[in-house]
């Protein structure tokens, strides 16, 4: 049950009955949100889960609650007056209470009525508003002290404008459902109302795997144009959508805020959120370390009580700092899995009312008007509708369905799969490059590609060593040094090719320093500071920037025969956008950036349908939906750029990422002989470093056949990483326990078991829960590190568990597994 393969009727039947209701209305009264002292709010019952009572009257219907408390409605249409008893609730608990209430209604920022203050012994009152056309109201309850400040509001009512009375705090009352999944305000309307005013049309088209629904909706009166476009899978109950505006009028529109491409209601009353931190946020005079990097995609789970707030957000306009774009919500033996696309800065927002989860996401910041004929782009979303009373599973059908309906493909329509690649530095001449792939081809080893870091650019001499000139001040001037490469790289990658390796280059085209060649011969080309030596960033936002970077990255991937497209990004955006927007503009420098910087990974993937991209920005800090897209990260923490990082930390960098994504790799720095740290980096991909810099002398002690062993078995298991993924031990970011972890392909009948005993634990033996086994199915397993094997049934699996001993600290153990 918890795998991403086995899809229930039930859950594709939710899917198509959720979308089935897109665009009808509750004929109810609503709750939009709520908040109070004490307690939890309840319908027909008083805060204390009793007979809803003032004085001697026993009310049908209304709300207990307990001061100070705000509850704020939303009907389906506008209303004229409210009317409702009100006074304290009538209890043992409640009889001695010294507080004074008082009671108001509000709506459009304005207090249309307020009772006299109430104490315990005051008379039942009623209080009656007039609501003036408005569809959202809040109901408010002050007190002078909190103590048994038990407050009900007994049989309320509202009246609509033809004269229809509308029962509030019945069973009917629940949090408010959304007739859509996105929400706005525009004109100062919000797009509830919007909708219901102008209408939406639904087309849908039928493609192979998915069903495609568009719902387009337009203002006759300004021209402004939504489409909606949502993309239903056929083989997994995800649906997958965004939402674009367009100004079809002939003058400026009014104003488009507060966008929300994700605004979703769900009732739920046992609920959990589990997300995972990102890549940390650190200033340039930050000193950095291996260790700084210890909490990365560390996961954490968080139950959601009443009216708490939980929020995520991008930091500095890079989408996977300090939060992954993704959440897993359970609730009552059924989730609901969220994924972010936006390579920009995001902010989340997921609460609790009385009955229900409110999940909201959008861009941070967006206010802004479109000029006639403009349009633009918002962030997309991913929902996946799941079953079950384990959140995993939620996890692995995001992971299935980004493998499989994400993942960018060849020519040949195959899924590009991560490698294994030898970094080496870019500053090193290329002699010594060459010295390194004849180096990999005599002593044979496995790696799939040889890679070439930053260095490589830039102003030739005087080059004293590999690091000079200083490659950082460099950014910008994207030709070939050809001090460090007098024939062009081009003779490193024919050399590369030539023994059956791919090759890759490193290249950062959205950075530069200021006074470099491109800065120098397009300033407004580029956003940020314009003094020597400033850093600033290519504006991708503008046309002719974005189009001078496609043919920048396409000019090197033909003249220098690259296979795979390294792109970092190592500097926060979110700061150079906001300069950049204008007055009731507010968003738009970074919508056109995005929307520039799709269109280029697109034209590149269009014109080089073979490419791989890698997607580094200073090691997994763009770790969205949209880039995984078009790229896989391949340094996905810049944790391994530090010789002093522990072999623990990859441990928890390969175990947090892997809830979310199927492919991704990391780097075992020089940590030869060294099969524990080798394991404990193994992802999709790898990164070794095999001499790669140019002061480190090839060595012909080196444990060749230690290497060509790890990476055999890593090509081996590579095949699994694409499964489901089961944490069998919890994460744990200490040395004294052991972490272990599988990942089954279920359509193979296979899978893999990693196992490794931390530094420090004294713990020798462990017996482990696999999932996914048939209990009838006899399964062989395999010691890698032996090649022994040993059968048990899936069933035996289930009533003994699975025993490891691992006799001495920091050991692994590797088991390969498939179905006899």
């Amino acid at each position: 049950m918890n795998s991403g393969y086995e899809i229930l009727k039930e859950e594709m039947q939710c899917v198509d009955s959720w979308i089935s209701h897109l665009g009808q209305k509750t004929e109810h009264i609503n709750i939009v949100s709520y908040e109070q002292g004490w307690g939890k709010l309840i319908a027909k019952k008083s805060v204390i889960d009793k007979a809803l009572r003032i004085n001697s009257h026993t009310c049908s219907w209304g709300f207990g609650t307990h001061a100070d408390s705000e509850i704020t409605l939303n009907s389906p249409e506008p209303l004229k007056e409210f009317r409702s008893i009100i006074g304290f609730d009538n209890n043992d608990e409640n009889r001695q209470s010294p507080a004074i209430l008082t009671f108001s209604v509000w709506a459009n920022g304005k207090c249309l009525a307020e009772s006299n203050p109430i104490s315990r012994n005051s008379a039942t009152e009623k209080l009656t508003a007039q609501l003036n056309g408005a569809t959202k109201f809040t109901l408010k309850v002050k007190g002078s002290v909190i103590n048994w400040a038990h407050a009900n509001w007994g049989e309320p009512e509202a009246v609509t404008q033809d004269g229809k009375i509308l029962k509030i705090g019945t069973e009917h009352t629940g949090s408010a459902t959304r007739a859509w999944p996105v929400s706005f305000k525009y004109n100062g309307q919000d797009s509830d109302e919007w909708f219901s005013r102008w209408g939406v049309s639904h087309e849908t088209t039928s493609a192979d795997n998915y069903i495609l629904h568009r719902f387009i909706c337009l203002d006759e009166d300004t021209g402004l144009e939504s489409k909606l476009e949502m993309r239903q899978y056929k083989e997994i109950p995800a649906c997958f959508w965004n939402i674009k505006f367009k100004n079809t009028g002939d003058s400026v529109s009014p104003l488009l805020e507060n966008v929300k491409t994700l605004n979703l209601h769900w009732n739920a009353s046992n609920t959990q959120i589990f997300r995972t931190r990102g890549s940390f946020h650190y200033e340039d005079e930050t000193p950095l370390t291996g260790e700084a990097f210890r909490d990365n995609f560390e996961p954490i789970t968080e139950s959601l009580a009443n009216s708490q707030k939980i929020t995520m957000a991008a930091t500095g306009g890079r989408s996977s700092v300090d939060w992954m774009p993704f959440f897993n919500f359970s609730g009552d033996n059924e989730g609901l899995t969220f994924g972010i696309g936006w390579t920009g800065q995001w902010h989340s927002e997921i609460s609790r009312n009385m009955d229900s989860i409110n999940f909201q996401a959008g861009m941070e910041t967006i206010c802004t008007r479109l000029n006639p004929g403009e349009e633009i782009s918002q962030p997309s979303t991913l929902m996946i509708y799941w079953k079950g009373d384990q959140p995993i599973r939620g996890n692995n059908l995001l992971r299935r369905f980004i493998y499989e309906h994400l993942s960018p493909r060849d020519s040949s329509g195959k899924i590009i799969q991560a490698p294994a690649c030898n970094l080496t530095w870019g500053g090193m001449t290329a002699p010594s490059h060459l010295n390194r792939i004849a180096n990999i081809s005599n002593q044979n080893i496995p790696l799939d590609y040889y890679w070439i870091d930053a260095g490589w650019y830039g102003e030739a001499g005087p080059n004293a060593d590999e690091f000079a000139p200083i490659w950082g001040s460099q950014a910008g001037n994207w030709y070939v040094n050809r001090e460090t490469y007098p024939n062009n790289i081009r003779e490193v990658s024919d050399a590369t090719h030539a023994i059956g390796k791919k090759f890759l280059l490193w290249v950062e085209p959205e950075r530069a320093v200021q006074g470099t060649s491109i800065t120098i011969e397009h300033p407004e080309w580029f956003l940020g500071g314009y003094d020597q030596g400033q850093h600033v960033i290519l504006n991708m936002g503008n046309p002719e920037a974005w189009h001078w970077c496609t043919e920048l990255v396409s000019s090197l991937i033909e003249e220098q025969g690259m296979d795979c497209y390294r792109q970092d990004f190592n500097i926060s955006p979110l700061d150079f956008w906001k300069e950049f927007d204008e007055p009731e503009r507010k968003g738009m420098a970074e919508i056109r950036y995005i929307e520039g910087e799709y269109a280029f990974l697109d034209e590149l993937r269009t014109r080089f349908p073979d490419l791989l991209i890698d997607n580094c920005s200073s090691g997994g800090r763009r770790l969205d939906l949209e880039m995984m897209r078009r790229s896989i990260p391949l340094w996905a923490s810049d944790m391994q750029c530090f010789p002093d990082y522990l072999s623990e930390r990859n441990l928890q960098l390969v175990h947090g990422l892997s809830y979310w994504l199927p492919q991704f790799a990391f780097g075992t720095q020089n940590h030869e002989g060294d099969t524990y740290h080798f394991r404990a980096t193994m992802a999709a991909g790898i990164n070794v470093n095999l001499f790669s810099y140019e002061r480190e002398t090839i060595a012909n002690n080196y444990p060749y056949q230690w290497l060509r062993d790890r990476l055999n078995e890593y090509h081996r298991a590579k095949r699994y990483f694409a499964g489901d993924f089961y944490p069998l031990m919890p994460f744990d970011n200490t040395f004294t326990f052991w972490t272990a972890s599988q990942y089954h392909r279920p359509d193979l009948g296979e899978g893999l078991i990693e196992v490794f005993r931390k530094s420090e634990s004294p713990i020798e033996r462990i017996c482990l829960e696999p999932q996914g086994f048939d209990a009838e199915t006899k399964y062989e397993f395999e010691y890698a590190d032996s090649g022994n094997c040993f059968t048990m049934t899936g069933q035996e699996l289930k009533a003994q568990g699975f025993p490891v001993e691992i006799p001495n600290k920091r050991e692994s153990r590797l088991f390969f597994y498939r179905s006899l």
